[in-house]
């Protein structure tokens, strides 16, 4: 399983700084939490997380359309679209928010994201 959630949340990561031409820094590991800590503070990235959550915007689907490319989206109401939906903004709001620490998706900190996603977009 963790094979897979590094996978798909690589895939994901990968998405959201194509869609927003974005560049996670890359530093030495001392110097990493800084560095994280710096950059998503910086405007242009809080510009991309507000966003995720701007009804005008379709950000969220656009990722997941990056990332899962294979995903059928005829049917967005299927209960497969909508787990990936929520997958896809679950790691969004891990990568892009300023009060996370890290860019890592940890298991934890992922299945609280997703939980409350679930409970937010579907309820």
């Amino acid at each position: 399983m963790k094979d897979l959630r590094g996978t798909c949340a690589a895939a994901v990561r990968n998405a959201i700084l194509k869609e927003f031409g974005l560049q996670i820094p890359n530093s030495r590991k001392k110097n990493v939490i800084v560095d994280v800590s710096k950059w998503k503070k910086s405007g242009k990235v809080k510009e991309c997380y507000d966003k995720l959550y701007d009804n005008d915007e379709n950000v969220i689907e656009n990722i997941t359309k990056l990332a899962f490319p294979t995903l059928s989206y005829s049917d967005k109401s299927s209960s497969s679209f909508n787990d990936f939906y929520i997958y896809t903004a679950s790691v969004c709001d891990i990568i892009l928010n300023p009060d996370y620490p890290d860019t890592e998706c940890a298991k934890n900190p992922l299945e609280r994201q997703f939980r409350k996603f679930k409970v937010n977009f579907f309820c």
